[in-house]
């Protein structure tokens, strides 16, 4: 089998304050293969590179089932709900604080 075009979505999304860019392949092999993973890209870009629940370098690249992201309402959806799940937790919260306490000075 070989590789068709890839297909590549853009978005842009805010997640409690931070601007995220989100790309997502839904297929990632595309090599017509009845099971294939899709790949997320997620990125914080304003601020630049700024820790998120899921990353503390404010950038991820993830495989998972493009099924989960399609039935959550798809990539920016799926991430949003991701990062507030993630944030829900214990080791979200003095991350958030220092960034927040951060951008004061900044």
């Amino acid at each position: 089998m070989t590789a068709g075009p890839r297909y590549i979505e853009e978005h842009t999304a805010r997640w409690r304050g931070v601007a995220l860019r989100i790309r997502w392949e839904p297929q990632f092999l595309n090599t017509g293969a009845f099971v294939q993973p899709g790949h997320l890209q997620i990125e914080s870009t304003d601020p630049h590179r700024a820790p998120l629940p899921i990353t503390t370098s404010g950038y991820l690249s993830w495989f998972t089932s493009p099924a989960l992201v399609q039935d959550s309402g798809g990539p920016v959806a799926f991430v949003l709900q991701w990062l507030d799940a993630e944030a829900s937790g214990p080791a979200w919260a003095p991350a958030e604080t220092d960034r927040r306490q951060l951008s004061l000075f900044g």
